[in-house]
């Protein structure tokens, strides 16, 4: 039989090859894409168990650190306390040398008030009876020494602790250092034991009028049972960990329980009375820390000796300078747990990869089958019209270019929320992220106006290609949540016809941020100047009980000065002088308060008419030494935004420092120039005084900082403590410039004032 090729056979043989091919490629794609989802499952697995090994080890070792941390901060914290402790009973002790100095200078021979300052720090005790005074020459010789009398008189340049350092060379050392920092460590009998020594910290400082250092110490030991007590509570309330189930215990080197929450009898126990697994569990662990930090794993009861046990992963590490092994674990049944939780959770997002997959394959086959049927039928009945069919086949063409060229535009930017719009700013395409964002799927997104989602959109450009536009506004979702975003909108055309592109960012967390900021800095500048009112209270509160012991004072020296003899006589001079001395403290850093809080508005000012006004103020000053003041035109000429009263007791300050520290032998001259540095002018005050060392030049501008005796110098030292703050509250800085002997130069900058 002659076969007929005609359409209805080249129909059939095409819908049967467009079949055929359809199958082979659905069934190999769907093997291929099933086989990929199985073994990126496998992978993920892997990977997400020993992402969870990583991360309890890395939890535990942070655990771990952090407590090191806590000790190691909490030491030099006590040290630090101690060291205050130390200094304050010495700077007393200095200060009475002073006065006896000072007021029976002339009176009497030197050698009697040398056995009188002595006499006078003799009986005296402190640090719960331990604490004493001593008082030794710079040449090694020993003044005082209540514990040990018979050395008095005595050189101990030579004498050594059982380390071998030299005391006596150290205290000396430690005495021509800097007031505060004339520290020195060694080891020396405690009391009450003379056949260990102990270490012990002391401060000394230099006394001139007789070449002595006055100073005294304290045992490092007396402070370190309170210290390790309070970490040892605050390691034991320490827990971490989803549940709060993970604790932090502690192991004595030589083998005794510190902190055990799990097993709170055992505490204060060596491990020799431990039972025998626990006794295992605990030489493991310090046998791990003799070798170094790292990790072991045994046997463990969860709740007491009584619970199921379960291994547990634990990380160990030494604190040396506490003598204690830290160790931190956790029941790796707890790891795998969380592990199956997470593979559970894995499994059902492959099977419903797998389903997708199934089910996308499946309608690949009918949709090919449904195509290959409609085809050969259209073939066909439309062989006749051939053209016509080319042309809208070539339409379809285009249209498809253009879908693919969007479509591909979009994915190619789709790690965000990505919109497609029509010209009159219809939805016509979202990507599977936006949608899983927003609650809604494609099918409900697309013919909806971008509008309804977008709560604000910018203003359209009037041609297409052009630059893109971004802004903020706020995206709606279906369950009527708005989530915060940042919008890149953009017109694209194509083949005339104009689309809007849109990409969104969500910057919840970044708002969130911005929010927790601003909170964070008005709490901020509500507690400065809470701490600035309070400066301000205690400054002036202070002054009345200062007034009434000065008053009593006097009152006494009037009612009972014919019974007092010439030592109480003298008594009470220095506390007079005292109180007179704190009252001028207590002044100065009422002024030091005032200085932002009873500060002038800032006002544009001519600064030549501040400094004649300092210049006045100092008149007395700078006749009594013969002073030049040489002020530049500059200055003059010079006009800022600030508070002139302010500016005025700046320029005072630092003028009259010019003139009371004077090189001896030499007449003062102080300079005051100035210059314009763009928005800015910087003025400088220089002098030929006595000069400040560079390791000093951050120092003085301390409060209450002094280089200084009061004999050589009188003042409070907060002079230039005020010039900072003045400099910083016109929006300024100050820095000082010195060579020792030749002068300093003081430079401040400050805002100039804006020109109309």
């Amino acid at each position: 039989m002659r076969l007929v090729v005609d359409e209805r056979l080249i129909s059939r043989l095409q819908l049967a090859g467009t079949v055929f091919a359809a199958s082979v490629l659905v069934l190999g794609l769907g093997y291929f894409f099933i086989r990929q989802i199985t073994e990126e499952y496998e992978v993920n697995i892997r990977s997400l168990e020993a992402q969870q090994i990583r991360e309890g080890e890395e939890m535990l070792v942070r655990q771990v650190e952090t407590a090191k941390g806590f000790l190691a901060n909490l030491r030099v914290r006590a040290e630090s306390v101690l060291k205050a402790r130390i200094r304050e009973q010495v700077d007393e002790a200095h200060a009475l040398a002073e006065a006896i100095y000072e007021q029976e200078r002339g009176r009497r021979p030197e050698s009697e008030i040398k056995v009188l300052i002595a006499e006078a720090l003799r009986p005296l005790r402190f640090f719960g009876g331990k604490g004493y005074f001593f008082i030794d020459g710079m040449d090694g010789t020993c003044v005082l020494l209540p514990i040990g009398r018979k050395l008095e008189g005595t050189s101990l340049m030579n004498n050594r602790d059982d380390t071998g350092h030299y005391i006596m060379r150290g205290l000396i050392e430690a005495a021509g250092r800097p007031v505060g920092d004339g520290f020195s460590r060694y080891r020396w009998y405690a009391p009450g034991n003379s056949r260990e020594m102990a270490d012990k910290i002391a401060y000394v400082r230099h006394f001139k009028p007789f070449d002595w250092l006055i100073g005294t110490g304290q045992y490092v030991s007396d402070e370190e049972a309170g210290l390790k007590d309070e970490a040892l509570a605050r390691l034991r309330s320490f827990r971490f960990g989803k549940d709060g189930s993970g604790y932090i215990a502690v192991l004595a080197n030589e083998g005794r329980i510190l902190v055990a929450p799990s097993q709170p009898w055992s505490e204060g126990l060596p491990i020799t009375e431990l039972n025998p697994d626990n006794q295992a569990v605990a030489r493991t662990i310090l046998s791990k820390a003799e070798k170094g930090d790292g990790f072991v794993s045994y046997d463990w009861a969860r709740v007491g000796d009584d619970g199921p046990q379960a291994t547990k992963l634990t990380y160990v590490s030494r604190k040396e300078d506490w003598g204690w092994t830290l160790a931190a674990g956790l029941f790796t049944d707890d790891v795998a747990a969380a592990t199956a939780e997470r593979r559970g959770a894995l499994a059902r997002s492959i099977q419903d990869k797998i389903q997708l997959t199934v089910t996308a394959l499946a309608v690949g086959v009918a949709a090919s089958v449904a195509i290959g049927v409609w085809f050969s039928v259209l073939t066909r009945r439309l062989v006749g019209r051939y053209k016509a069919d080319l042309t809208r086949q070539n339409d379809e063409l285009r249209k498809t270019a253009r879908d693919l060229f969007l479509i591909n535009t979009m994915v190619e930017n789709s790690a965000e929320m990505v919109f497609l719009a029509d010209g009159d700013w219809t939805l016509i395409y979202t990507n599977p992220f936006a949608q899983e964002q927003l609650g809604w799927t494609a099918d409900q997104l697309v013919g909806r106006i971008l509008s309804d989602i977008i709560a604000e959109i910018a203003p359209r450009p009037t041609e297409p290609n052009c630059a893109a536009s971004c802004f903020e506004s706020s995206l709606l979702t279906r369950d009527g949540r708005s989530i915060p975003v940042e919008i890149v909108s953009k017109d694209v055309g194509h083949e005339g016809v104009l689309y809007h592109f849109v990409i969104a960012r969500d910057i919840t967390e970044r708002c969130r941020w911005e929010t927790d900021l601003r909170s964070k800095t008005a709490a901020l500048e509500h507690s400065n100047a809470e701490l600035e009112q309070f400066a301000y209270v205690a400054s002036h509160d202070l002054r009345e009980p200062l007034r009434m012991v000065s008053s009593y004072l006097s009152l006494l020296r009037r009612r009972y000065g014919d019974v007092l003899d010439k030592d109480g006589h003298d008594f009470l001079e220095f506390a007079r002088e005292g109180a007179q001395r704190l009252d001028q403290l207590v002044l100065d850093l009422l002024e030091f308060s005032r200085i932002d809080r009873r500060g002038s508005p800032m006002l544009p000012m001519n600064v030549g008419n501040a400094v004649e006004l300092a210049i006045r103020n100092l008149s007395l000053a700078i006749d009594e030494c013969g002073a030049m003041v040489r002020v530049d035109d500059s200055v003059g000429r010079a006009s800022i935004l600030g508070d002139s009263g302010q500016i005025a007791r700046l320029f005072q300050n630092l003028i009259g420092n010019a003139i009371k520290y004077r090189a001896e032998g030499r007449v003062p001259e102080v300079s005051v120039d100035c210059r314009r540095i763009d928005e800015h002018y910087e003025f400088s005050v220089s002098d030929n005084g006595i000069g400040i060392e560079p390791q000093y030049f951050e120092r003085i501008f301390g409060i209450f900082q002094r280089l200084h005796t009061r004999q050589d110098y009188d003042g409070t030292g907060i002079g230039l403590a005020i010039c900072r703050k003045i400099a910083e509250r016109h929006g300024g800085t100050i820095t000082v410039e010195s060579e020792p002997g030749q002068g300093s130069s003081f430079r401040f900058r400050v805002p100039a004032a804006l020109e109309t």
